[in-house]
Formats: C-alpha cells, structure tokens, sequence
C-alpha cells in the first residue's frame, strides 16, 4: 500500500515539472506591431491628409474570423473621397494590377496589402475577399479577416488615411488606436499620425550684412501647416527701427515649396510696404492648401541719419498669425570706418632669435567700401625688431599685399588694399615672423600708420630673453688676486631655446678672465652639453677672457645647466661693482649665426629680400643685430678693493703640465711649461697671475718685441731673444733670453723674472715642480 501511494506521488510530481518545462502557447497579437511612417502638422476644421499607418503581424498570428477595430479622435470623420466630411462607405476589395490588395478608395482613405515586403510574401496578399472592412462609425472603422491568411509567412498591411476631416476646436497630437478582442490576432496599440497646433509661421534672414545707405536683405517665411497664415488684414507684419524704411517694392517672391497661391497673392498686392512697415494683408485670401514657404527680397534704406542707430538693426514681428520670432536682426547699420587690432592673447617671443611669429592683426570694415581702393597701411616695429615673414588676405572683394619696406631698414612694412568691398571685410594678417636684437625684452608694440585712414599702436607680442642666468652667490673679489666667483645657473625659458651643434659663451668684461675652466653639467631636463668640450677663449686682445662649451643636442623639456669652479682674475682697470657675466653664443643667439641668417632670409648680394621684396641691408659677415650679442647676463662677483701690498700667493707649475694651481686652485694654461738650458720657461700671463700681477700692467710692445711688467714699485721690462732684463731702468744680464713659441705666447724664464719681482722659488727637481711664494 505504500509503495503504490509513493508511485502515485512521483506521477503527480513529474506531470507537475512537465507543465512548467513546456511552454504555454501566448496570444498570436503580442506579435503584431504598428508604426507611423510620418506624422504632419494640418488644421483643424479641415480634411486633410495625416500620416500612413505600417502593421506586421508575425506568421500564424492571424486566423479566419480575428478582428479589429481602429478609431480617430472624437467628431472626426473617415471622409468620402472629394467630400469635406461626408463619411465613406465603400471599403470593398480590388487586386490590382501589380498584385498588391487595396480596400477602400484608392485618391482616399484605403488599407492596402502588398504582394511582397522586403522580398518576403504576405501571408495576406492574393485574395481581395482576404478582410472584410467596414465602418463602425464617422471615426471608427472595423477589419475581419474572412479569408486564410498563408500561415508560413508574416503578414504585413498599410493604413492610409488620405481624406479625414480634422474636427473643428481639436489641437494637440492625433491618435489612432487599436483595439481587438483577446483571443484576436490583432493586438491592441496606439500611434500619433499628426499634430493640430493651430498653425505657426517662422520667418528667418538667410545671412545679416553690413552697410551705411541702403542693403537687400532675403526672408524665408515658412507655415508648419496649411492654412497657418490668419486671413486678416495684418497677418503678417514687419516693422523697422527709426531711421529705416522698406524700400519702394520688393525685389523678388517666389514659392519654395507648396502652394503658389500664397505668392499670387501677395503679387496682387496683398503686400503692403508702408515706409518703416511690410504686412502681409491677407484678408481676401482663402488659405492654403498645404504648408507653403516662399522668400521674400526687399532693400532697407536708411531714410534719417540722425535716428538711425549704428549696430544691429532690428525689426518687431507682429501679426494675426501666430509667428515666431517677435523679433528680428536683418542687417548692421554703420558709417564708413575701420578699424585695427590684435586678435586674442599676444605669444611669448624670444630675443635674439628669428622666426618669431606675432598676434595676428584684423582689419575690420564697419560697412562695405569703408577702405578706398590704392589707400595704404603702413607697420613699424622698434628698433630692436625687423620683420621676417609676412600675410596677405582678401575678404568680399577687398583685398590687402605687401609692396614695399619704406626707409630698407626692415622696420617698416608697406601694405596696399586693392578692390572694394561688398559686404563689410574682415582681412586678418597671420602668422608673421620678426626678427629680435639680442637682451631687449617687454612688449613688442608696432605703430599703423599709412592713408588708409588705420592708426595707433598694436601690442603684437611680449618679448622674453630665450634664457636666463641665475647667480648661486655673489662673493667679494680683489683686483690682482685669483678670486673664486660664485656658481651660475642657465635656465631654457622653454624646451629646444637652445639650439643643437651651437657653441654657448661666457663672457667676462674687460679686465677680467677665467683664471681657469670652469665645470659645466647638465643638472635638469635633457639638453645634451658636451662636458669635454669646455674651453678657455680669446675675446679681442685679452686672454682668457671667454669660457665656450658645446651644445650636442636640444631638448625636450626645459633645462638647467650649471657652471661651477669659476674663478676670475681682475686687474686694476675694472672699477669697483658687480662684476657681470654675459651668455652669448649661436645656441642662444640665432640673429647674428650668418648660417642661421642665410638659411632663413634670401638675399640679392648683400640685401635681404623678405617675401620677394627689399628689406634690408647687412654687412658681409650677415649679422642682423652686430651691436649686441647677450642673451642674458648675470653678477657672480663684486670688485670691492684693489689687492693690498700685504697680500701673498703661492703657486705650482709641474713641467710638461697645463694645469697649475694658484693658493690651492687648480688652473690651465694653453702652453705647458718646459725646460731649457736648465731653465724653466712659462707663459708671461702666467708668470704674472703666479706673482700676483694684474693684467693691466702686462704690456707688449709689438715693434719693440718686448714685454714690461709693472709690480708695485718695480718695472721689469724684458726683450725677446735678449738675455738682458731691465729692472726699473738698470740693465741686468740674464743667461738665458725670453722667447715665443706657438700659438705665439711670449715665454719667460721663470727664475729671473719672479726674483726680479720679489719673489721666491723652489725647484723640486724628482717632481719636476716649480713653487713660487711672493714675498
């Protein structure tokens, strides 16, 4: 007995799970889907066309005997074809000729079934006993399917609602709904086919130009439906600000699209133009048939110069129609005038470089023809700049070109407009290019000038050095001694200001040099300095007077380079103050490189030619700017006295070796010393910088071939290839005599001349060093 109970309880469960896992069969219509193909803005109290009405019903949705029905807004009537709102009758069925299906009428309101969707048959179509259709009531109709719908394929029907009469007073959205019976292969459902609003008009300028007398202006005015524009005296009415007037007619009307009507109409005269006003008097006009849009050409003329107001003339819209907007902009009124200026935020430019690219400059009419034809504009930049590219533009006929640079100094451009304008211009010179002189910074302003009636002055770009230099300190120093200087910091004012394969200079005052090389090291960013390459050079007629170092490669991000174990020597000629160090060189300095210069300007002979046209002149060597040469200079030192009679120094020369030092600081000299007949020989300048002698009181005598140094109270003068040295005017016979050797210094032995000056010297002969202590 219990197993068969148990039996029985495992039966009713499996039934149970087999009812859930099959899936029960759903309402054929929840298949069945309807869309608007479009959905138009009429008027009410009219009939009229609203928008066609697609449904698809999957395959075997639809059985013989399924119905629906679909119905308008109340007081709506499905129309008799050329009735207003007589309610049709016949919805009977008719194949026709392409094989599609259509019920009802086919110039009215119909339900047609194509014989094919996309390719696919209809599962509705060959049978024009397939629906029986009939209506229900003015809004309502009815479909019955009578026939066998295929079951294999979908079934697909149009709804085109082409003669309804739209009830009087309705407004808002028109929808046509669906509903059907539960057991229906229809489904129930809704779509809006059109929209009641009573009707708007727009009314819009195609473009707002400039003038100063008289200017066309074109309207587009546009009904979103038929019959939008009221039949009323003034259903449409434009009216002009004062100092305007319409002009006597209008210059042309035509229809865009829709009924042409309207544009008789209003040729007959129902446009009325009444000085400042223009109405459409539409008063006798029955309305049109369809939404229309027609375009509208008419003058403004400036009637009274006192009233009229420069600037945007605008006119109120009004009207028994409902239009938008209530006002509008149809032209800029203005006197002849133009203006010049600067558009947007000046750019950063660097000093001492080329291809600097200014502000770009706009010219502005403020109505057509205000610049005369041949008139001239003239631009003149400071004597620090000189141009190096220029613009040309056109704008509504007129245009402006380069013809000359006035004075060939390369300051002052000269430009000419040509043609005349037809709407007010706006020309724009861009992306010039100046040329600036090394170390002059703050605004770059050019002065206008020229016939063209444009003056004043334009801020075109702020000028900045390309880098700075930054002093770690600025320590005291004494004339004829070897003073430390305080380190030094060149800074990129941005990535790449430093150019690649270029030398960059130190460069001290006169009276003062290096007493040795200094380090250079790259301590931020990626700029590439060759550390090996630092020199000692040459400026002039003094010695040492220059430190140089190479520039490998540019950067990418902006850099830092450092300059440390800087020493100066200071003669007696530098007066007391800060002593300044300036940063020259091609890698910081473009405008005077002839290679830079040459690759960036063309030249005829010595005369640079700028867009084809005479500029400048430069000298042979084609440096723009010869007179200065600094990118930027910075005090690492002060000279506060003269080295006192008391001060003593101690220095080291090894034989063979350049590098020597002086109170512990190691130095380099560009000739070694050597041996000679048991004698050591050095360089005068070093000679004299070991003893403490200033530069000043080192003198050459070319003709003579002789040397005087001057040290306190003693004069010591010395001839080459002469082994006899005067002291303060006594002669005293040497046993060996000065010589040169290359590149060309004057070579001293060392013993004599330190002893003539009071001062000792040691010889270590297993270290071959020479020590000298002044006395």
């Amino acid at each position: 007995m219990k197993l068969k109970r148990k039996a029985l309880s495992i039966l009713v469960t499996l039934s149970f799970l087999v009812c859930m896992l099959v899936p029960m069969a759903a309402p054929a219509g929840a298949a069945t889907g309807y869309s608007v193909l479009s959905a138009p803005n009429v008027d009410d109290g009219k009939t009229t066309a609203l928008g066609t009405v697609f449904a698809q019903v999957t395959a075997g949705g639809l059985e013989t005997g399924d119905t629906m029905t679909f119905r308008l807004p109340g007081d709506f009537v499905w129309a008799e074809a050329g009735t207003d709102d007589t309610r049709m009758s016949d919805w009977s069925g008719q194949i026709l000729p392409n094989g599609d299906t259509l019920y009802g009428e086919a110039g009215g309101n119909h339900i047609l079934i194509p014989e094919v969707y996309s390719g696919d048959a209809n599962g509705l179509a060959g049978d024009e006993n397939m629906l029986e259709v009939t209506m229900i009531s003015d809004e309502e109709v009815k479909v019955e399917v009578t026939g066998e719908p295929a079951r294999g394929d979908d079934c697909y029907f149009y709804i085109y609602p082409k003669n309804v009469f739209v009830a009087d007073g309705f407004d808002g959205a028109i929808e046509m709904i669906f509903d059907a019976p539960g057991a229906s292969g229809f489904a129930d459902g809704s779509v809006t086919v059109g929209y009641v609003s009573g009707g708007e008009v727009t009314i819009s300028v195609s473009s707002v130009d400039s003038f100063s007398d008289r200017d066309s202006v074109t309207f587009r005015i546009t009904e979103d439906t038929a019959g939008a524009f009221e039949d009323e005296s003034e259903s449409l009415k434009l009216r002009l600000p004062s100092g305007f007037v319409w002009g006597n007619s209008y210059n042309s009307l035509q229809t865009i699209w829709g009924d042409k009507d309207l544009e008789e109409e209003l040729k007959d005269g129902a446009l009325e133009i009444d000085e400042d006003e223009l109405i459409f008097n539409l008063a006798k006009f029955e309305g049109t048939d369809e939404a229309t849009s027609i375009e509208l050409k008419i003058d403004i003329v400036v009637d009274d110069e006192t009233d009229a107001k420069t600037g945007d003339i605008i006119a109120k819209v009004s009207g028994k129609s409902d239009i938008t907007p209530s006002e509008l902009t149809v032209g800029v009124y203005g006197t002849y005038d133009a203006t010049i200026e600067v558009d947007g935020d000046v750019p950063t430019i660097y000093a001492g470089m080329l291809e600097q690219v200014i502000a770009d400059i706009v010219i502005k009419e403020s109505v057509s023809d205000s610049i005369i034809e041949n008139r001239t504009l003239t631009l003149e930049l400071p004597e620090n700049a000189r141009w190096g590219a220029m613009d040309d533009d056109s704008d509504s006929g007129l245009s402006i070109d380069l013809v000359s640079f006035p004075g060939t100094d390369g300051k002052t451009a000269k430009f000419e407009f040509s043609g005349s304008s037809n709407d007010a211009a706006e020309l724009v010179l861009s992306e010039m290019e100046v040329v600036l002189e090394p170390g002059v910074t703050g605004d770059l302003v050019v002065k206008v000038g020229g016939t063209a009636g444009l003056s004043g002055e334009l801020t075109v770009a702020e000028i900045i050095n390309p880098v700075t230099a930054e002093a770690a300190s600025v320590p005291e120093v004494r004339i004829g001694s070897v003073n430390e200087a305080g380190e030094i910091t060149i800074v990129e004012g941005e990535a790449g200001v430093i150019k690649k394969d270029k030398w960059v200079t130190l460069d001290l005052p006169a009276g003062v040099r290096f007493a040795n090389k200094p380090k250079v090291e790259v301590i931020e960013g990626d700029i590439n300095v060759d550390e090996g390459s630092v020199k000692t050079g040459k400026d002039g007629d003094q010695d040492d007077n220059q430190v140089l170092f190479y520039v490998d490669g540019d950067s990418s991000e902006a850099s830092k380079i450092k300059v440390s174990n800087i020493n100066y020597v200071v003669d007696r000629t530098v007066p007391e103050g800060d002593i300044k160090l300036s940063i020259k060189g091609d890698a910081v300095v473009e405008v005077n490189d002839r290679d830079e210069v040459d690759d960036y300007y063309t030249f005829e002979d010595n005369v640079v030619k700028v867009d084809g046209i005479k500029a400048f002149s430069l000298d042979s060597d084609h440096k723009v700017f010869p007179r200065t040469s600094s990118a930027a200079k910075v005090s690492n030192a002060k000279v506060v006295t003269p080295a006192d009679s008391t001060y003593k120094s101690n220095a080291v020369f090894v034989i063979g070796d350049t590098n020597y030092t002086v109170n512990g600081v190691q130095m380099t000299a560009d000739v070694a010393p050597y041996l000679k007949n048991d004698r050591t020989y050095l360089p005068v300048r070093y000679v004299a910088t070991a003893l403490g002698v200033a530069d000043a009181n080192i003198m050459w005598n070319e003709a003579e071939q002789s040397v005087v140094i001057i040290k306190g109270d003693r004069v010591v003068k010395l001839v080459i290839g002469s082994s006899t040295m005067m002291i303060n005017g006594v002669p005293f016979t040497m046993d060996v005599a000065p010589e040169i050797v290359d590149p060309g210094r004057t070579m001293l032995p060392l013993r004599w001349v330190a002893q003539a000056l009071g001062a000792d010297v040691q010889w270590d002969a297993a270290t071959q060093t020479v020590t000298i202590d002044t006395l």
